[in-house]
């Protein structure tokens, strides 16, 4: 419950740290946020989780820092991509 909290406070005050989004962070955040869903998750559930909330929450912020103009096409494979491949890998064990 610990852990819970602390991610969800130190979440929280990131995104109000950064304070006005635009369309390029904003499409950054959602993931991100949904991604913190899976690793709270992954406290309770199991490991598989946590690995694919930082896995896919890692690649994202790869595409926000280093990928220029093929934005949106990146995010289209890492969250649609990573979320089948992750589903993939659960419904194996």
């Amino acid at each position: 419950m610990l852990a819970a909290f602390l991610l969800f406070f130190a979440f929280g005050f990131f995104t109000c740290w950064l304070g006005h989004f635009t369309p390029r962070q904003l499409g950054t955040f959602w993931p991100i946020y949904f991604m913190l869903v899976y690793v709270l998750a992954g406290l309770w559930v199991g490991l598989a989780f946590v690995v694919i909330g930082v896995a896919i929450t890692a690649l994202t912020l790869i595409g926000y820092f280093f990928i220029g103009e093929a934005f949106p096409l990146w995010m289209a494979f890492v969250n649609g991509g990573g979320l089948i491949l992750s589903g993939l890998w659960m419904r194996r064990n």
